[in-house]
């Protein structure tokens, strides 16, 4: 999978999308979305901005170098790389790195 549109889901709550090809996920049309799990992909970024309701994020095994994680304050867990430099994580969360 190297494309994935989710236009067509925007009450998507869960989103399971590891173990592709994704060069970019574009989540602007699921602001509902709690889950996101996209590990193992090509990602080199990804835009929380449009995801208030975000609360776990697994993104392992992309190429990413930074993540912004200011626009989801209510994220409870992330699961990232070690080299991964996080800014303003919400206090209480909970990082796992690999």
């Amino acid at each position: 999978l190297t494309e994935l549109d989710l236009i067509s889901v925007p009450r998507l709550q869960k989103l399971h999308c590891w173990n592709n090809q994704l060069t970019e996920l574009e989540l602007t049309p699921v602001p509902g979305l709690q889950k996101l799990y996209c590990s193992f992909n090509q990602l080199t970024e990804l835009e929380l901005i449009h995801m208030p309701r975000l609360q776990t994020l697994y993104c392992s095994r992309n190429p990413m170098t930074d993540l912004n994680l200011a626009p989801v304050p209510g994220l409870q867990k992330l699961w990232c790389d070690s080299s991964l430099n996080i800014t303003d994580a919400p206090p209480s969360l909970e990082v796992k790195r690999s």
